[in-house]
């Protein structure tokens, strides 16, 4: 590591092989004896800033151990690593660092990694086209990253892109050197590159012309003869035309000059753009770096996102380096192809002479020019786009082609590279301030658009958010917002906010001289879905019906038919992404694709015209419905967080099967739905959104009935209603439920009603009735097989021991649930909730550090699988042992930290829980009696909450409670009357306001 690092604490070579040094004192073998702690230090030193999630740490390390065997696996390894990382037997506590599951190597100042360090001096190296910072990023990579370890997995992508960094930068280097030493040292990296890759024909050639240059023509006819008999040997290939071309200029003495000068001529002007350009810095520079390593650069995107700008200014930017300069050539305007050569001729000033192809003239005029030529909306001219490319860039080695397309032109060398959105704020959130407003992109170019169309024009602040609806409506396409700011002059933002959803009539008129495809935006879609072939159409407006994506998977099943046979969608949805009709991206559970709300809109109604709505729409909902099948059966398995993130995946689609225009609320196939997703709603803190769908379910049926609809509907709304901790309506609910249901033949309902209704008599108190319910829903899940049904209900058996002062009765329930859980159903959810009730016996006991153990190990459970309301409640429980354990502050924290939880999810009780906790830790750090009458108010709204919707508290907390109700109820008994009479709103709000200081007029 003789590589200055500028005083970093830890060193760690990773290129060529693993060495590790820590303030000068190399780490030798035998310090890092177990591999996990040699594997640990490698991956944390190839991550970004040097840190990884714990859950990332141990999904590359220990893929195939169970959790806890992972975590244990885990935390040997990091023992053996802070020993070997510290000095005379001093930890360094800047190493290996793990603070809220975060894993950090060391913070970036410390720690110095030769791969990161080199992929950052090759970046800037190349965007800079700086030779001596590539000659010194070249010399950081010593070889192949860890050879020594040519099997792990976690290595081969990031192995292969930095061996991929190297090749960039030689070639540049290739093309860069003037000097003799610049150019010797291009050759040892390209041998080097090819060393990994002996047939790579474009690091031959680069070698190829480096000898020509050099003026030895022999080396550069030997390399030929290399790559020849390499290809021919080993892939039974010949060198492609470029290779063969080469040679033949070399063997005529024809190789272009290592720098050519510039030519003398006119050089080319790129057209003038009247408007502003808004924003994409960083695309641009993204563009910029990218064209500098590739010949064939294609800006690909939907209509209207803005690609022709964008090509304009990266070619600006670059015009420097080009004394040639660069060429524009729109060819938007030409409808035959065979006219494409002469456009280009035009636009370059060339003059058609006699005797050659005007091809090869172009190629002549060319083959010594440093230029860009930026080839505008090739779409409709691909394949002719596609030959001018093939044909000119081997003839033409200064010769570099900035394309735009709504689809690539898919040739060998093209990078193709997918226009972004304009960023945006998002409208779920908060609205932006009027200085937040201007870090985002599409609500800028509306403000500069509109005051361009109407002078007066001045955003109110209380027009933010119609803006901000605006451009998200429009998916952030540029030429979307600009029509839509082209209203300005006739509408309000509100009135366009308004107007969206006929947005094809709203967005007409853009301006005069444009082309007429970008007048309108229903013009411009238009203009891609006339390219189409008819199966391409068929799909497209197929696949309006998915609401927030799809897989291909999904399609199949949803779009094909007589008409569009399943082996046709991928290849056809595989065109639709070239040409930027849908968009590919990466998900956890594979590719997925999606729409542009924009596009979709457009589809749907495409969809409509072909009398194709209907059934694609029953087809998509019988799709949902088998989706939520699996998925209710997966949620109580060992595969819980994996189907959990599958069905928020598809979350918008379920939403949409549930709400189709004539479908929501029509019949049992809908309600099936509603009933699948039943468990799914609850995990995914979505309560009150399974409730409003059974509560729609529900109005759909009469009073008198006693259908299986009408029992499923009241069951579903009963239990959202428990679980947003309305008892009363949820008992009255599941009691009508029970009555209708144990009369018909459903067996799961059978086993399922009578155990959400025990559950709401626990709740109440009620621990007879809970008792008796409990037992009857044991039976009917044993029956059924259904192991989580049987959990479950020994879990709440354990809260009826725990609510009548019986711990030991109430221990053996929950030490039955987890064994059934861990052997059983694998349920992460299962497990957490035994381990977390497991920690309120100990609590109840005053065995507090069992206590901990419990929570914290629930908590993180519940964290993996983000369940909202059960992370309230393991942080109001690790609030409550905080206080026992006289932490006030701490304890106070948690209280503020659960309580925001529990009013995201709307659990009104949880809410009360924490206002009593949060009085309770006031009251232990109380000095006066104004705090002390701060909290006799919140303990007294908490007391005369849970009287009014007939709630229990938990029998850990009603000892607690206790205590403080008498230590304040009589000294402080008007405060504790007049906290009675709040109501939860006003209860939190006095929350918020620190004691000593002036609460809301009429609080207290």
């Amino acid at each position: 590591m003789t590589q200055d690092t500028q005083g970093a604490a830890l060193r760690v070579r990773l290129l060529g092989g693993f060495a590790v040094a820590v303030d000068g004192r190399s780490i030798d073998a035998g310090e890092l004896r177990l591999r996990a702690a040699r594997q640990l230090i490698k991956l944390l030193a190839l991550a970004p800033g040097y840190q990884l999630h714990r859950e990332q740490v141990l999904a590359a390390l220990w893929p195939d151990q169970p959790p806890r065997a992972a975590v244990n696996s885990l935390n040997q390894a990091l023992y053996a690593a802070r020993r070997a990382l510290s000095v005379a037997g001093e930890p360094r506590a800047p190493f290996l660092a793990l603070r809220d599951l975060q894993l950090r190597l060391g913070e970036p100042g410390l720690v110095w990694a030769d791969a990161p360090a080199f992929e950052v001096a090759a970046r800037r190296a190349r965007q800079e086209r700086d030779i001596g910072g590539a000659l010194a990023a070249l010399d950081l990579y010593s070889g192949e990253l860890l050879p020594d370890d040519p099997y792990e997995a976690w290595l081969d992508v990031r192995r292969s892109d930095l061996r991929q960094a190297f090749r960039a930068l030689a070639l540049d280097l290739a093309q860069w050197a003037e000097q003799p030493a610049e150019r010797e040292r291009a050759r040892a990296a390209l041998q080097q590159a090819l060393a990994g890759d002996p047939a790579d024909e474009e690091l031959h050639r680069a070698l190829m012309r480096l000898a020509a240059q050099a003026g030895d023509r022999a080396a550069a006819l030997s390399q030929y003869a290399l790559l020849e008999r390499t290809l021919r040997s080993d892939l039974a290939l010949e060198p492609d035309p470029q290779s063969q071309q080469l040679r033949r200029d070399i063997l005529g003495g024809e190789i272009a000059p290592a720098a050519p000068a510039p030519q003398p001529g006119p050089r080319p002007q790129l057209p003038v753009v009247l408007t502003r350009f808004i924003g994409r810095a960083r695309e641009v520079a993204e563009l910029r770096e990218l064209l500098s390593g590739t010949r064939l650069l294609t800006i690909a995107g939907a209509g209207g996102s803005g690609k022709t700008r964008l090509a304009l200014e990266v070619a600006r930017a670059e015009m420097p380096a080009y004394p040639a300069g660069a060429c524009f050539v729109a060819l938007a305007a030409l409808a035959d192809p065979a006219l494409i050569d002469q456009e280009l001729a035009r636009a370059l000033g060339v003059r058609e002479g006699q005797g050659a192809p005007l091809r090869d003239q172009l190629a002549g005029y060319l083959a010594t020019r440093r230029l860009l030529l930026v080839l505008d909306n090739c779409e409709h001219l691909i394949d002719a786009c596609a030959r001018l490319a093939e044909a000119l860039l081997p003839r033409c080695p200064w010769l570099r082609i900035l394309a735009t397309s709504r689809e690539p032109l898919r040739i060998a060398g093209e990078v193709a590279w997918l226009t972004p959105a304009l960023s945006l704020p998002d409208p779920r959130q908060p609205t932006p301030s009027r200085a937040e407003l201007a870090q985002y992109e599409g609500p800028q170019l509306f403000l500069d658009r509109a005051a361009a169309a109407w002078a007066q024009f001045a955003l109110r602040d209380d027009e933010i958010p119609a803006l901000v609806r605006i451009c998200a409506g429009l998916d952030g396409l540029p030429l979307a917002i600009e029509l839509a700011a082209a209203r300005v002059p006739a509408l309000s933002v509100g009135q366009i906010a308004a107007r969206l959803d006929d947005r094809f009539q709203l967005l007409r008129g853009g301006s005069r001289t444009a082309l007429s495809r970008q007048q309108t935006l229903r013009a411009a879609i238009d203009w891609s879905y006339d390219l189409l072939a008819d199966p391409e159409r068929v799909l497209f407006r197929r696949l309006a019906v998915f609401a927030g994506g799809w897989t291909l998977d999904a399609a199949e099943v949803v779009c094909a038919d007589a008409r569009l046979a399943r082996g046709e969608i991928l290849p056809l949805l595989a065109r639709l992404v070239d040409k930027s009709l849908v968009v590919a991206r990466d998900a956890d559970g594979g590719r997925r694709y999606t729409m542009l709300e924009t596009m979709r809109q457009y589809a749907l109604e495409q969809l409509d015209a072909a009398g194709e709505a209907a059934a694609l729409r029953e087809r998509h909902q019988a799709w949902c419905l088998d989706l939520a099948t699996q998925g209710e059966a997966e949620l109580t398995g060992p595969r819980q967080v994996l189907w959990l993130n599958r069905l928020a995946a598809e979350l918008d689609n379920l939403r949409a099967a549930l709400l189709w225009p004539g479908m929501a609320g029509a019949g049992v196939p809908w309600l099936q739905l509603a009933y699948r997703l039943y468990w799914f709603w609850y995990l995914h803190s979505a309560v009150g959104e399974g409730r409003a769908a059974f509560e729609r379910a529900l109005a759909q049926t009469s009073a008198g009935e006693a259908s299986w609809a009408r029992g499923v509907a009241l069951l579903g709304a009963g239990s959202m209603a428990l679980y947003q901790g309305e008892l009363r309506v949820a008992r009255a609910r599941l009691e009508a439920s029970l009555s209708i249901l144990r009369a018909l033949d459903d067996r799961f309902s059978q086993a399922l009603a009578p155990f959400m209704a025990g559950t709401v008599a626990l709740n109440q108190g009620d621990y007879a009735a809970a008792q008796a319910l409990l037992e009857e829903s044991l039976p009917r899940f044993e029956a059924l097989g259904h192991r989580q049904g049987v959990a479950t209900a020994r879990l709440h058996l354990g809260d009826v021991a725990l609510g009548r002062d019986e711990p030991g009765a109430a221990e053996a329930c929950y030490r039955d649930c987890l064994a059934i859980h861990r052997a059983d159903t694998g349920s992460t959810w299962g497990i957490a909730q035994a381990l977390n009730n497991l920690g309120e016996v100990a609590r109840y006991r005053g065995d507090l550090a069992r206590a901990a153990a419990h929570y914290h190990e629930a908590l993180e459970l519940f964290r993996q699988l983000a369940t909202q309301a059960d992370v309230a409640r393991a942080l109001h429980n690790l609030a409550a042992l905080a206080l026992a354990q006289g932490d006030a502050r701490a304890a106070e924290a948690g209280f503020h930290e659960s309580m925001a939880l529990f009013r995201t999810w709307g659990n009104c009780r949880g809410i009360a829980e924490c206002l009593a906790g949060l009085a309770q830790a006031r009251l232990a750090q109380a000095t006066g009696d104004d705090e002390r009458r701060w909290s006799a108010a919140l303990l007294g709204f908490a007391e005369a909450y849970f009287a009014a919707v007939g709630a229990a508290m938990w029998p850990p907390d009603r000892l607690a409670f206790a205590r403080a109700r008498a230590a304040l109820a009589q000294p402080y008994g008007d405060a504790w009357a007049r906290g009675q009479r709040l109501t939860i709103e006003q209860a939190a709000a006095l929350a918020a306001f620190a004691p000593d200081s002036t609460a809301p007029v009429g609080l207290l």
